[in-house]
């Protein structure tokens, strides 16, 4: 099968390697298996071999003449509905099978109807989506090679890791855990950055994953303050995956799902009392690091990722020819 995989992921050359997450290690673990090329926004053309041999960094432009070369069965994409190219390479490749890694946002868009598979990592996206008549498949995963539980001495009681946004409800984690919590992200909104410093937490610039695990270690829990709308799934599933208990809102359905599932963790309403509760709860009375590694490894590792991926694509596949 040959696939060629469009991930919505517009950062410097330099940059485009140094984030090792689920999606990008189950897709190499794709190239194993099958003829797949890589193809993400950046400045110019450009081949990492440490990565795949048939990997390339394109600009957007030239998205279609790369496709066109290649000739793939099927397009494997990255992103939310509301991506401009959607239509275009709808448009472009009516006749070719596509299926979307869904990341997150509205499931009401008329891109949805571009795609003859979704693949989400939320029941909640599932049902959505299912409710209007389009087929969808859960797959979602880590990168469980290098997040991982490593022995290392606790440094913070708790760590945040997110972009500071304001959907990321980053000042209540500060309000929270003050100087006790670590925050971690790029440095979006400076007035956050103040505001995350005014309140006593600990701040870090965006760092590489290799770090992001060491972090997770050192850390006795993951608080995750984002609300409905701020994302943060991959975080709980790599700290879980370094043995280290999560932390998330009630009004955060998708992260309640893992939480819930896996019972490794626990769920507060978004007060910054409960959450300093359960901290202080979960650094008292300590869960089994193994029983969040288990979890991930037998549901969301990379190569749970990677079958999701390929169940789809072959799905796609079929739904076209038939």
């Amino acid at each position: 099968m040959k696939i060629a995989f469009i991930h919505d992921w517009t950062v410097p050359i330099e940059e485009q390697f140094e984030y090792k997450d689920g999606i990008r290690k189950a897709v190499q673990l794709l190239t194993k298996l099958h003829d797949v090329i890589y193809i993400t926004g950046g400045e110019s053309i450009a081949t990492f071999s440490h990565t795949s041999p048939k990997t390339h960094l394109i600009t957007n432009d030239l998205l279609g003449t790369c496709i066109d070369s290649f000739k793939p069965d099927v397009l494997l994409c990255w992103g939310s509905l509301d991506r401009p190219w959607h239509r275009s390479l709808h448009e472009r490749y009516k006749g070719l099978p596509k299926v979307l890694c869904f990341a997150g946002g509205p499931t009401e868009h008329v891109a949805k109807s571009y795609f003859n598979v979704i693949v989400c990592e939320s029941q909640v996206y599932i049902d959505a989506f299912t409710k209007v008549g389009v087929t969808a498949m859960r797959g979602f995963g880590t990168n469980t090679e290098l997040f991982r539980k490593l022995n290392l001495p606790k440094k913070f009681d708790a760590i945040y890791p997110a972009s500071l946004c304001f959907h990321k409800n980053i000042e209540l984690f500060s309000r929270a855990m003050s100087d006790r919590g670590l925050v971690v992200g790029n440095h979006n909104e400076p007035t956050i950055a103040s505001k995350v410093l005014s309140l006593g937490s600990h701040l870090m610039h965006r760092v590489n994953s290799e770090t992001l695990c060491d972090l997770y270690n050192m850390s006795n829990v993951t608080v995750v303050t984002a609300g409905p709308d701020g994302g943060a799934q991959r975080v709980v599933l790599e700290s879980m995956s370094c043995g280290t208990p999560v932390i998330v809102m009630s009004d955060h359905d998708r992260c309640v799902e893992f939480v819930e599932e896996s019972g490794f963790g626990k769920v507060v309403h978004p007060v910054e009392c409960e959450i300093r509760d359960a901290v202080d709860e979960l650094i008292h009375d300590k869960m089994d690091p193994q029983d969040g590694v288990n979890y991930v490894r037998a549901n969301w590792s990379e190569y749970n990722y990677m079958e999701s991926l390929e169940k789809a694509c072959l799905e796609a596949i079929n739904v076209r020819r038939s």
